[in-house]
C-alpha cells in the first residue's frame, strides 16, 4: 500500500502544472488511488507512516483521525475532475468508485474520528446505487476469466473499479 502510495505521489509529482483535460483525469485518478490506499492503510493499522512527496527521508506519522480528514479532502477536491460513471476506460477509476470509498469512509467515521456520519455515509451509497452500476443476477459472471465483458458476461454491469491481472 505504502509502495502504492509511493507511485501516485510519483506521478503527480510528474505531471504538476499540467491542466489538460486527460491530464487532470488522470491526475484526479491518482488522487482517488493515493486517497484508496491510505484508506486501507488507515483501515487495517490506523496511525501510518504519511507523505505527499518521494524523498529519501522517512515520512512521519499521521494520526488516524487528520488522515481520516485528509482522505476526505482528497476524494472531495478530485472528484470533479473524474470521469463521470461509466464513461471512463475500463480498469479506470470514475466518480461511482470515488463515492463509493466515501461511503465507506464515512460509515466507519466513528471509528476514526470518534463521530458517526450515517448521513453522509447513506448520501454517498444512494449515489452509487443510483448510478449507471447495477448488480447481476448471475454471480459467477463477476469471477470468470473475460469479466471485462461479452455478449454473454454481465459483469461491468457491477463492477466498480476492476483490477487487471492475467
Amino acid at each position: 500500500l505504502n509502495f502504492n502510495v509511493t507511485l501516485c505521489n510519483h506521478f503527480l509529482e510528474q505531471t504538476e502544472g499540467m491542466n489538460d483535460e486527460k491530464s487532470l483525469k488522470q491526475r484526479a485518478e491518482a488522487r482517488f488511488m493515493r486517497a484508496l490506499n491510505f484508506y486501507y492503510l488507515m483501515d487495517f493499522f490506523g496511525n501510518v507512516p504519511f507523505t505527499e512527496v518521494v524523498a529519501t527521508e522517512a515520512p512521519q506519522q499521521i494520526k488516524r483521525a487528520d488522515l481520516f480528514k485528509y482522505i476526505e479532502k482528497e476524494l472531495t477536491e478530485c472528484e470533479a475532475d473524474m470521469y463521470d460513471p461509466k464513461q471512463a476506460p475500463y480498469y479506470r477509476a470514475d466518480k461511482a468508485a470515488n463515492w463509493l470509498l466515501k461511503s465507506r469512509l464515512y460509515l466507519n467515521a466513528e471509528v476514526y474520528t470518534g463521530t458517526p456520519q450515517w448521513s453522509d455515509a447513506a448520501t454517498y451509497a444512494k449515489k452509487v446505487m443510483d448510478s449507471p452500476y447495477k448488480l447481476i443476477d448471475n454471480y459467477p459472471h463477476l469471477v470468470m476469466g473475460d469479466n471485462k465483458g461479452s455478449s454473454v458476461n454481465k459483469a461491468p454491469e457491477e463492477i466498480l473499479l476492476p483490477i487487471a491481472a492475467d
